[in-house]
């Protein structure tokens, strides 16, 4: 699927043509429509449903989506927004693909499309495999360690992740581990998220470690050999990290492979420059917040919960970023605050 200037990534509204899309839906076809309308709103585009007979009524239940009756010509003319390039339609009708390409506007059809804007999608459901926020941000931060590793395939690769406490580090790296597996590189990770702290940082452990011995032992055993160009081989788990969860054993480690670390203070001298590529997860203090209270951070939730963030571990880490420059360094900083929907910031360098 290509079409003349289209990236996923730009566009903010979706334009549902529904006489043209829903005119022989059975029940369950409703149903399947409903539900991909309720995902693509998870993960924050703003919808707008098109008809010569809708009623509001019929969709109350999802909130923010906006009805415009008429038909889809005359609403392109009375509202000249819907054809600015943030929005992508979904129509089969013939005509509008006309209109549609003189306002330069991107589109899909279930039926053959002969215009360079759009492209044919037989299946509206795949849909929901274009408008990816999340699976395209991960894809292309993979495709851009693929280039470095086919220029250099025997040079090892080493990616920091990090982000504020409990902000979904895991739930990233898995996403991330998954398009970088779907290149076939091979992938080593550990798991740094409790041994590097905020909260260790006035602790005997300098940097934000939270004992010497597990500093010592994972920047001579693991980093530095590796970085170096070394293959890592530990076949058994150290005592003292036991109960840590750091890595799968025996670990391996390969130049040739592409080795994730992720932690909340990850970007520490002694590790900060053994890193070829530096990810931040970026959140704003309610997400955070409700990722480390465990609440829904789409909710109305009482803004103590900030209040308390921002004064303990908040505070902790904003000045961990701002004392050592850490968005500033960032290869990729990554808007993290919905989980359906993170998106890149800034690209590389």
């Amino acid at each position: 699927m290509k079409t003349a200037d289209f990236h996923p990534a730009r566009v903010q509204t979706l334009v549902f043509d529904l006489d043209s899309l829903t005119g022989e839906f059975s029940q369950e076809q409703w149903e399947n429509f409903r539900e991909l309308l309720r995902v693509l709103q998870e993960r924050d585009f703003h919808l707008v449903l098109l008809g010569e007979e809708i009623s509001p009524n019929d969709w109350q239940q999802f909130l923010g989506i906006s009805i415009v009756s008429g038909s889809p010509e005359s609403s392109g003319r009375r509202n000249p927004q819907l054809g600015q390039a943030d929005h992508f339609w979904v129509t089969d009708r013939a005509n509008l693909h006309a209109w549609l390409q003189d306002q330069s506007a991107h589109f899909a059809s279930r039926q053959p499309v002969l215009v360079p804007n759009g492209f044919c999608c037989p299946r509206i459901e795949d849909l929901l495999q274009i408008f990816h926020p999340s699976r395209n941000t991960t894809l292309e931060i993979a495709e851009q360690l693929l280039k470095s590793k086919q220029e250099a395939p025997s040079k090892p690769l080493l990616v920091g992740i990090g982000g504020p406490d409990d902000c979904g580090h895991a739930y990233f790296v898995g996403e991330l581990l998954e398009a970088l597996e779907e290149q076939g590189i091979l992938v080593g990770g550990f798991d740094l998220l409790e041994l590097l702290s905020p909260e260790h940082k006035n602790s005997t452990a300098a940097d934000y470690w939270r004992a010497p011995r597990e500093r010592e032992w994972i920047l001579d055993t693991l980093l530095r050999p590796y970085a170096a160009g070394e293959t890592v081989t530990v076949i058994d788990e150290p005592d003292f990290l036991q109960g840590c969860e750091t890595s799968s054993y025996p670990l391996f480690w390969a130049p040739e492979m592409v080795v994730l670390l992720w932690g909340t203070t990850i970007f520490v001298p002694g590790i900060q420059e053994l890193l070829d590529i530096k990810i931040v997860l970026d959140l704003t203090p309610k997400a955070a917040a409700a990722r480390l209270f465990e609440l829904d951070e789409r909710s109305d939730f009482n803004p103590d919960f900030v209040k308390t963030y921002l004064k303990g571990e908040g505070r902790l880490y904003g000045e961990y970023l701002e004392v050592n420059q850490i968005q500033q360094q960032a290869d990729f900083l990554v808007q993290f605050d919905n989980f359906h929907a993170f998106k890149l910031v800034t690209n590389l360098k």
